[in-house]
């Protein structure tokens, strides 16, 4: 038994001490209590760095296969000549295996947010530019299916704003690739405008409706949860349960919300809330991205590159793509070999694998970076950890540059030209002749959806050019030659005309 105990000196009137008077408790249950709370504290705290380290291996497992997978599919599209039934097999490869690292990152994503670990990274962001990207990557597909595809920002949307543009643009994404598979005919329609607070800060509302099979009410509280399913998400077999669970979470770690409207068979609306900030100033036009790397530019002489990697598949499929480029390539199965042939060939370049048995990776750079010449080499580490502290640690180790497992050619290619200053010969992008701008009438508008002639009319009515750029490209999916003639009417001002062609028929 454990007792606490309190007592103070009693004094009679002549304040001559008396005795004490005192009282004891028994605090044995709560003793056992506290004492049962800390060890749940600890177990828990242990838990969770168990959980850490087996996500943290896992990811590593699975990774490291799954770069080679998508590793070879990269070499193979290049080879010429494949027949069309062999690359479609090809992109089979390519989703699938883009699959399952979009369900291995949205496994430990969560975990993250359950850990407390997730952090906002605001900057500057191009409203116009996310909502075209999104257009554009949702558009064919959505096509495919026989929708309508529409993106109509409502009222003047500020073109520079700051946010977490990779976490608005990852909820986006999830929303508008749901709209999408479960919308069987109809239309999916993205709508986003920006409201002004009080304060002077401003909200950015995204609304993504569809026509698709909708929820049913008494599945819309569960919705949100973590590994749940809706009927109809259960019907395709397709899914985590961790999308929109992520995306909610997103939202409200940004100080929104996600929120949704749905009946069944009266398809969704998805509304997100958030705060955003003016843009202090104007982020850079970004550059128009170049074709698939076809070559090394010649001029550089002969280019080395050290591949290190323990699996042999990853060194390989490295190799020849880096061979087919114009590189001269060696490899090593481990930090020690990859310091000895360093130290007799001397590359430009070292792709260094930073899990290995006996000397790893980031021993292995430190080593190289200290040595007579060392800073000469550019050290890009491949790795398949993905948390936050190993990514520092890589870093101060000397490494100039971080490449995730699985590897994107293109990643690959932008980090030698970013930290080795090497210079590539691209495919062509450059885009075919013009065709020439038709005079338009009213009645040429005719197969444009009413939604986005009404659209068009008041974004021409309110001047508003990031607006019609935006539109201009839904109107590029339906016609293009209509899109054409229409963009030298917006290029010249011509706002007269344009109002004219999207007047409603009743009108003069």
């Amino acid at each position: 038994m454990t007792l606490e105990t309190n007592g103070q000196p009693m004094l009679d009137a002549q304040g001559r001490f008396t005795g004490y008077l005192g009282m004891d408790r028994d605090v044995t249950a709560r003793e056992r209590a506290e004492a049962n709370l800390r060890g749940a504290l600890e177990a828990a705290d242990a838990a969770n760095r168990a959980k850490s380290a087996f996500l943290a291996n896992m990811s590593h497992e699975i990774r490291t296969p799954l770069n080679a997978i998508l590793g070879y599919a990269q070499v193979l599209h290049r080879e010429s000549g494949m027949p069309p039934q062999a690359r479609e097999k090809l992109q089979v490869i390519n989703r699938s295996g883009e699959h399952l690292l979009a369900l291995i990152n949205s496994v430990l994503e969560m975990s993250k947010i359950e850990a407390g670990r997730a952090t906002l990274t605001e900057d500057l962001l191009d409203l116009r530019a996310l909502f075209e990207d999104l257009a554009a990557m949702f558009r064919e597909r959505a096509h495919g299916k026989g929708l309508h595809f529409l993106v109509t920002p409502t009222g003047e949307l500020p073109r520079h704003v700051c946010a977490d543009e990779g976490k608005l643009c990852q909820i986006l994404v999830n929303l508008l690739g749901n709209a999408v598979k479960f919308t069987g005919q109809g239309r999916v329609e993205l709508r986003a405008a920006v409201q002004a607070e009080p304060a002077g800060d401003l909200r950015l509302v995204v609304e993504v409706e569809d026509t698709g099979v909708g929820i049913a009410a008494g599945e819309l509280d569960r919705l949100f949860r973590e590994f749940e399913q809706t009927s109809s998400g259960r019907a395709t077999q397709s899914g985590t349960g961790l999308g929109l669970a992520i995306s909610r979470q997103y939202a409200r770690l940004m100080g929104g919300d996600l929120t949704v409207k749905s009946e069944a068979g009266q398809g969704s609306v998805f509304r997100l809330e958030i705060p955003i900030r003016p843009g202090a100033a104007p982020v850079a036009d970004r550059p128009t991205r170049p074709g698939r790397v076809i070559t090394l530019a010649p001029g550089q002489g002969a280019v080395r590159v050290r591949v290190v990697d323990d699996y042999e598949a990853n060194r390989y499929w490295l190799r020849c793509l880096l061979e087919l480029v114009g590189f001269e390539v060696r490899e090593a199965s481990d930090g020690e070999r990859a310091i000895a042939v360093w130290t007799e060939w001397k590359p430009q370049v070292v792709l260094m694998d930073m899990r290995m048995p006996g000397l790893d990776g980031c021993e292995a750079t430190r080593r190289i970076k200290a040595a007579p010449g060392g800073t000469a080499t550019v050290v890009i580490a491949q790795t398949a950890a993905v948390f936050e502290a190993h990514r520092h640690e890589v870093m101060a180790a000397g490494a100039a540059d971080i490449l995730c497992k699985p590897i994107a050619e293109g990643a690959l290619f932008e980090s030698l030209r970013r930290h080795a200053g090497l210079e590539f010969i691209h495919e062509s992008t450059t885009p075919t002749e013009s065709s020439p701008v038709v005079p338009l009438a009213r009645a040429d508008l005719a197969g444009l959806p009413a939604i986005l002639r009404s659209a068009m009319l008041d974004a021409v009515a309110s001047g508003d050019a990031v607006r019609l750029g935006i539109l201009l490209r839904e109107v590029d999916a339906v016609n293009g030659p209509l899109a054409h003639s229409l963009r030298a009417l917006i290029d010249d001002y011509d706002y007269d005309h344009l109002s004219k062609l999207f007047a409603p028929e009743d009108s003069p």
